[in-house]
């Protein structure tokens, strides 16, 4: 089995990072932080768009590019895994969001920003749900077109978002 010395970095430096910002948040010295069920669900829609931005977006497909390469095993290997993996890529833009909003709260407009565009992705991916049952009803029932199908998986491929 050959190991992925550079996945073992990326995740001390991880770790290392969750250190730093602990440190930036205050740490220990400033006690159990409560967050209210709006905070935490305005926090968690800003990682999920982010972290949809990082693996999905069109935006962002130049940098994916970029790191595409067949060798997993090397340095530039491990980012193309990071930014192409929704836990992973999920993990770290959590710990960006949360150290912004407990670090700097007066950057919550960037956040609310992130969670709405998070916010408005479950609402299309909600909408496209309902569209795919309803294509899977008809033509279960012979009323969908061979052109009308086709429509669909084109743009329920869609990358963008």
């Amino acid at each position: 089995m050959r190991v992925n010395y550079w996945h073992i970095i990326f995740t001390l430096f991880f770790l290392v990072l969750m250190i730093i910002a602990y440190g930036i948040v205050g740490g220990a010295q400033s006690g159990p932080v409560y967050i209210n069920v709006w905070e935490a669900v305005i926090l968690s829609l800003a990682a999920f768009r982010l972290t949809r931005f990082v693996v999905y977006d069109n935006i962002t497909q130049w940098f994916r590019d970029m790191v595409n390469t067949p060798d997993e095993y090397s340095f530039v290997g491990t980012i193309n895994t990071l930014v192409n993996c929704t836990w992973c890529t999920g993990l770290w833009a959590a710990l960006v969001v949360a150290t912004v909003h407990f670090a700097w709260p007066q950057l919550w407009f960037f956040l609310f920003v992130l969670a709405l565009g998070g916010a408005a992705s479950v609402f299309q991916i909600l909408a496209n749900l309902v569209g795919w049952q309803a294509e899977l009803g008809k033509q279960r029932t012979g009323e969908a077109s061979a052109v009308n199908v086709s429509k669909n998986i084109h743009i329920s491929t869609n990358k963008c978002g």
